[in-house]
């Protein structure tokens, strides 16, 4: 079974991307990230959903809308020809960019530089493939934690031995 929260956000999605509830594919964090619009050559707000592999830009709807947010965009981000660019030197506050293939580039702007580097640095692992999930992560620590402890008791073991043999010489 994959992650319980892409169907919840499937759900809300319209038109409904494809294959968006892959067993591999998981939920990262979503939230409003303002977006230049070069058409309009003016800002606009987005709602953006950010998977291990996968970004949807989308325009909120109405709370009494079947649907709450209309996909504006679906991006693969697992690919070579993605980038994430920290603008750390713009003009502008708290902006990034998003590289897609063809010389294609989203000009976006985080309300605070501290969520500005945490949608670039997630966006970087997705592009990267290294987002784990919760029970990835958990079997992680799990297994960290018990070579730690098998560690701690060796060390025990072998100071133990080193005291005993420390009484016998005596």
């Amino acid at each position: 079974m994959g992650d319980p929260a892409v169907s919840e956000i499937l759900q809300k999605l319209w038109p409904k991307p494809l294959d968006l509830t892959n067993l591999r594919r998981f939920f990262i964090r979503e939230g409003d990230i303002v977006l230049f619009h070069s058409t309009k050559r003016r800002k606009v707000v987005r709602h953006f959903f950010l998977f291990n592999d996968r970004l949807l830009i989308t325009k909120k709807k109405s709370d009494k809308a079947k649907y709450s947010h209309w996909v504006k965009s679906d991006i693969i981000l697992f690919r070579k020809d993605v980038d994430v660019e920290n603008m750390r030197t713009a003009s502008h506050n708290h902006e990034f960019r998003l590289h897609l293939p063809n010389k294609m580039t989203y000009i976006l702007f985080a309300r605070t530089e501290e969520e500005k580097d945490i949608w670039v640095e997630d966006i970087s692992k997705a592009i990267r493939g290294i987002h784990e999930d919760d029970r990835t992560r958990r079997k992680r620590e799990e297994k960290e934690k018990e070579d730690k402890k098998r560690e701690e008791q060796k060390e025990k073991k072998e100071k133990e031995q080193k005291e005993k043999e420390k009484e016998q010489k005596e």
